[in-house]
């Protein structure tokens, strides 16, 4: 998407039965360095996963996984990509293998480029047979995180209790 003036864009998969968006960060917001959020595969068609998008040629990516990989890439084992401009490398658990998560996983590249973290067919709470849907997000690369964070108490049911289990933040 290019633009002559400020826009806001949305990416959007609909299915029937599901709709899900995220927002596109511009490439001024674009990093180098990168930490994954994800949620771990229930199923081997629901891969945790994400992809890496390059705005310039010859953008070396080296990506460390938190979990073994499809393309046979060990966790904690780091592996190189080089990617030119509009290309994109995406990055799956291994199919063979459930409850997989790829968060924590690190990618550092040479010039800036764009991360988007999440999982193909969520289900929530993970191995619970619910309704699965898309996670999607762009990653904030490392350096735009904050420090002081303010969360809502989220964990009370429609009666008015309190779960037992907690909230996922």
């Amino acid at each position: 998407v290019v633009s002559t003036a400020p826009i806001v864009c949305y990416g959007m998969d609909y299915k029937s039965l599901s709709a899900d968006a995220f927002l596109a960060l511009p490439v001024s917001s674009a990093g180098t360095d990168y930490r994954i959020l994800s949620y771990p595969n229930s199923t081997p068609d629901s891969p945790s996963e994400f992809a890496v998008a390059a705005f310039s040629d010859s953008t070396l990516v080296t990506i460390t996984p938190s979990a073994p990989t499809s393309g046979g890439h060990a966790a904690g084992s780091p592996f190189a990509v080089v990617l030119n401009r509009g290309q994109a490398v995406q990055v799956q658990t291994d199919p063979t293998i459930t409850g997989l998560d790829l968060t924590g996983s690190q990618v550092q590249a040479d010039k800036p480029v764009a991360v988007y973290g999440g999982e193909a067919k969520t289900e929530v709470p993970s191995g619970g047979g619910g309704t699965r849907d898309l996670l999607l997000e762009a990653m904030p690369p490392v350096d735009a995180w904050g420090k002081v964070f303010v969360l809502s108490d989220l964990d009370i049911d429609n009666a008015g209790n309190r779960e037992p289990q907690g909230d996922l933040m």
